[in-house]
């Protein structure tokens, strides 16, 4: 991941009270990680999600076992829209 997640980065819901009825994600969906790399947008929901990640304390950061298989993971990079679109 491109920088320290726990410096902070600014996220879409700090920028809700400034703008409350715009969009700023990119109009692509990435296919792949490196696309979404390339998109300062995608790079701050990657963010935003690790951040939440972190707050809810549903992971913890660990050294690779050297004796044990790693699950890998997979990002999906989809627009989330509400029941009004």
């Amino acid at each position: 991941m491109i920088g320290d997640i726990s410096r902070g980065v600014q996220t879409r819901s700090r920028l809700a009270s400034f703008c409350e009825h715009f969009s700023f994600v990119s109009s692509t969906e990435p296919k792949k990680m490196e696309e979404a790399l390339r998109d300062v947008e995608w790079v701050n929901a990657i963010h935003e999600e690790l951040n939440n990640f972190t707050r809810n304390q549903v992971w913890e950061l660990v050294e690779r076992p050297k004796d044990h298989n790693v699950i890998g993971n997979k990002w999906v990079f989809q627009y989330k829209q509400d029941h009004m679109g």
